[in-house]
């Protein structure tokens, strides 16, 4: 009785020491966005205008340069209008200011072209929350939600 036993406790060992099949393996983390997102944004891209490619790679690092991560991801409509899908954790209060703020970044690098931005909530379908315009005459932007 007592081999059988034994055996037991050594393949056990040996398992544990060589890690059992799927133990040990290490997570990898995903970061936002997920590759399927990278793949439909690359093929989207190929699809999107050259001044509006543009617009919406600087808007991706206006995205990949905010602090707070208020931005999830970037995106370009079938119309080719940018909108930005916001954090789950951001709060309604808070999707104007930071849609605004966007929009003012990308007509610093864009200035004198009027330009729309749409923002989404973070759900699936996509929900459009609101809109902010940028006049280039006026130099205002102003955001109207969605009701």
């Amino acid at each position: 009785m007592k081999k059988p036993l034994a055996r037991l406790a050594f393949l056990f060992l040996g398992l544990v020491s060589l890690g059992a099949p799927g133990c040990n393996r290490t997570e990898e983390t995903v970061s936002s966005p997920t590759p399927s997102i990278q793949q439909q944004r690359a093929q989207r891209a190929a699809e999107v205008p050259q001044p509006i490619q543009e617009r919406w790679d600087y808007l991706d690092r206006i995205r990949q340069s905010d602090a707070y991560d208020a931005i999830d991801r970037t995106r370009v409509d079938n119309q080719n209008r940018l909108g930005v899908v916001v954090a789950a954790n951001l709060k309604p209060d808070q999707i104007e200011a930071v849609v605004k703020k966007a929009l003012e970044a990308l007509a610093k690098k864009f200035p004198n072209e009027d330009m729309s931005l749409d923002a989404y909530a973070p759900s699936q379908p996509l929900r459009k929350l609101g809109s902010a315009q940028y006049d280039a005459q006026t130099k205002e932007v102003t955001y109207t939600p969605v009701h």
